[in-house]
């Protein structure tokens, strides 16, 4: 916090100038999200990271550190053996998870039934995680559909996604992880900017996902798509996503499978298959599906 009189920094939690001793008067930001009605209003105290209107995330800093460079409140890029991939990050809330009966015939018995869940604030993977990505940590590219190096990695099975996983926390100090259930679908429905999409930032299928109906059979670099309310990429479509919660039949019924949750559908499936809600259980070992891939959460 800079004083007015001598133009000293202090602390941000500072109450008087520690130069000339004047009292300092607080730093407010302002949300920098157009559409919010708060838009460029300088009302919120310095330390809010969410704007309380809107939800989108304010604020933000750039690190010293090659290995974590926080370009904003809102996204943080990380580095790993020379490769950048970005976290987008979410404020939790309370959602309706699963097919409503406004969803109609689409809806399968393992939706449902609807219900609230509720979600703490997060961090979730711009994209699927990448060949190119997966290769630096792990020296090794298991895809199917190898050769552009921006296509989500697949041929994963769950097991390995936890090796992958391991040892680029071990490269970063970090903590990422599998998203729960919960919280990729909060995050491909939009997360509190959300606007009812059928699939993960549109009810057009074509122009967030590479589906049946458009992928020539084979995976897409991934940002070739538009991005959902939030700005995360491929949440319809392109590749399955591993979540880290144990497989269940329905909502109402226990997690006790030995099956693991995949979400998002993939090139291979109809655009049912890409709804936002639709979900799909494997084996903790099954690799050989080169329509599984991960996305990472913090």
């Amino acid at each position: 916090m800079k004083c007015k009189i001598c133009n000293t920094e202090n602390r941000d939690t500072a109450k008087f100038c520690n130069e000339c001793g004047a009292k300092l008067e607080p730093q407010l930001k302002s949300c920098t999200n157009k559409d919010c009605p708060d838009y460029g209003k300088a009302i919120l105290p310095a330390e809010a990271k969410f704007c309380p209107c809107c939800g989108y995330a304010i604020g933000g800093y750039v690190s010293n550190n090659n290995e974590r460079n926080v370009v904003a409140m809102d996204k943080e890029v990380f580095t790993v053996e020379g490769v950048s991939f970005t976290m987008i990050a979410v404020q939790g809330g309370t959602y309706t998870m699963g097919a409503t009966s406004k969803k109609g015939s689409d809806a399968r018995d393992c939706e449902k039934p609807a219900h609230k869940e509720t979600v703490s604030d997060f961090m979730i993977g711009e994209t699927p995680v990448t060949q190119e990505l997966w290769q630096a940590v792990m020296c090794a590219n298991p895809s199917h559909f190898a050769g552009d190096m921006q296509r989500p990695v697949e041929c994963v099975s769950w097991d390995d996604c936890q090796t992958f996983i391991r040892k680029l926390n071990q490269l970063t100090g970090q903590n990422f992880r599998l998203p729960s259930e919960a919280e990729w679908e909060y995050a491909a429905r939009g997360g509190n900017r959300s606007k009812g999409c059928k699939y993960a930032g549109s009810n057009d299928v074509d122009t967030v996902a590479w589906y049946n109906g458009n992928s020539n059979r084979t995976t897409h670099p991934v940002k070739t798509k538009q991005p959902n309310e939030l700005g995360i990429y491929d949440m319809s479509g392109n590749v399955r996503e591993w979540c880290q919660d144990k497989w269940c039949d329905d909502y109402n019924s226990p997690r006790d499978s030995g099956f693991r949750v995949l979400r998002g559908g993939s090139w291979g499936n109809f655009a049912r298959g890409v709804r936002v809600f639709d979900r799909h259980g494997g084996t903790p070992v099954e690799r050989n599906n080169c329509g599984y891939g991960l996305r990472l959460a913090l």
